[in-house]
């Protein structure tokens, strides 16, 4: 199913959706989603690599977090946009 969508890039924001894109593409996954954080992770698709990011709401007070979600979005964008052949 996610080979017919082709997407070019994934933001996961939360724990769940992250397991679960993780699950499908097989990435390693922590225990704690703040280690993720920044990080790009790639998975495959059609022989295509894309780029993985991971972004969260921090607490009770999750509007103070939504600068890092923008932060993460902009990071993931701005990978590189040609496709990498795995």
């Amino acid at each position: 199913m996610i080979e017919a969508i082709g997407p070019e890039r994934i933001v996961t924001l939360g724990q769940v959706p992250l397991r679960a894109v993780s699950e499908i593409f097989g990435l390693p996954l922590t225990l704690h989603l703040s280690e993720l954080r920044g990080v790009i992770q790639w998975a495959t698709i059609r022989g295509d690599s894309i780029p993985v990011a991971a972004t969260y709401f921090a607490g009770n007070n999750r509007h103070r977090g939504f600068g890092n979600i923008v932060r993460t979005i902009e990071q993931v964008l701005s990978t590189n946009t040609e496709r990498k052949k795995a």
